[in-house]
C-alpha cells in the first residue's frame, strides 16, 4: 500500500511539472484535475464532431442530395468540412479557456497559427468545389477574421502576424486545392486534416506551456460549456455549405 501511495504521489508530481509535448498529449485528453480545459476541449471536439456528424449525415440524405451537382462536387468533402469547423473551433476555445496575457512572441504565434490553419482549411475546402476565386476570398477571410480574434489580447503587432497569416493561407489553400483537382484530391485531404491537427495541438501545449510557466502550478481553467463550441461549430460548417452551394464557381466547376 505504501509503495502504491508512493507511485501515485510520483504520478501527481509528475502531473504539476510542465509536460513535454508527448506527455502532453498522451495525458492532457484524460486527466481532467490538472489539465481541466485540455480535457474538456478534447470531449467537446468529439462530442460536436458526433452530433454535426449526425446531423449533416440526416440533411445531406433528407435535402442535400437534390441539389443539383451536390452529391459529385459537395458530397465527398462533407465530412472534411465538418471536422475541419469542430477542429478550429475546439482549439480557440481552449485558448479562450485558459486566456492569460501572452507575450509578444507567443502572441504572435498563436496568430499565425490560427490565421495559417483556418484560413487554409477554408480556402482549400472551398476552392476544392468552387474555385480559385472563391476559394481564395472565403480562405482570406476566415483566416484573417480569426488570426485578428485570437491574438486580440495583446499587441497591434500580433493582430498583423494572424491577418499576414490568414491572407497568405486563403490563396494558398484555394491554389492548392485547383492544382490537385487532377492528381489524388480525395487522398491528400485527410492527410492535410492529420497535419492540420497535429498543428492546432502542438499550438494548444505551448499556450499551456507558457500559462503555466507564469500561474506557477496549475493552469486556471476559466472556459465556457459545451454549448458555445456546438453553436461555432454549427454555424462554421452551416457558412461554409452555403457558400459552396450558392457562391461563384470556376468555370472547372460549371458542369456540376
Amino acid at each position: 500500500m505504501i509503495v502504491a501511495m508512493a507511485n501515485h504521489s510520483h504520478q501527481c508530481a509528475r502531473c504539476l511539472e510542465i509536460p513535454d509535448y508527448g506527455t502532453f498529449l498522451s495525458v492532457c485528453w484524460r486527466d481532467g484535475e490538472h489539465f481541466p480545459a485540455e480535457r474538456r476541449a478534447f470531449g467537446f471536439a468529439l462530442a460536436a464532431a458526433a452530433l454535426l456528424g449526425i446531423l449533416v449525415y440526416v440533411a445531406y440524405w433528407a435535402f442535400l442530395i437534390d441539389i443539383p451537382g451536390f452529391a459529385g462536387r459537395i458530397g465527398p468533402h462533407l465530412p472534411y468540412v465538418v471536422l475541419s469547423a469542430v477542429a478550429v473551433t475546439s482549439a480557440t476555445w481552449h485558448l479562450k479557456a485558459v486566456r492569460r496575457e501572452l507575450s509578444a512572441m507567443m502572441a504572435m504565434m498563436v496568430g499565425m497559427t490560427f490565421g495559417m490553419i483556418a484560413g487554409f482549411l477554408a480556402g482549400y475546402l472551398v476552392g476544392a468545389t468552387n474555385g480559385m476565386f472563391t476559394g481564395s476570398v472565403f480562405g482570406v477571410l476566415v483566416g484573417c477574421a480569426l488570426g485578428w480574434y485570437v491574438s486580440d489580447c495583446c499587441a497591434m503587432m500580433s493582430r498583423m502576424e494572424g491577418m499576414m497569416a490568414g491572407l497568405m493561407s486563403g490563396t494558398m489553400g484555394a491554389m492548392t486545392a485547383v492544382m490537385l483537382l487532377n492528381d489524388r484530391l480525395a487522398w491528400f485531404t485527410p492527410f492535410l486534416l492529420a497535419v492540420c491537427l497535429v498543428v492546432l495541438s502542438g499550438c494548444s501545449y505551448l499556450t499551456h506551456r507558457e500559462y503555466r510557466e507564469r500561474q506557477g502550478v496549475q493552469v486556471t481553467f476559466r472556459g465556457t460549456g459545451f454549448l458555445p463550441v456546438l453553436v461555432m461549430s454549427f454555424l462554421s460548417v452551416t457558412v461554409t455549405l452555403l457558400i459552396m452551394v450558392g457562391g461563384p464557381k470556376s468555370v472547372l466547376f460549371l458542369g456540376f
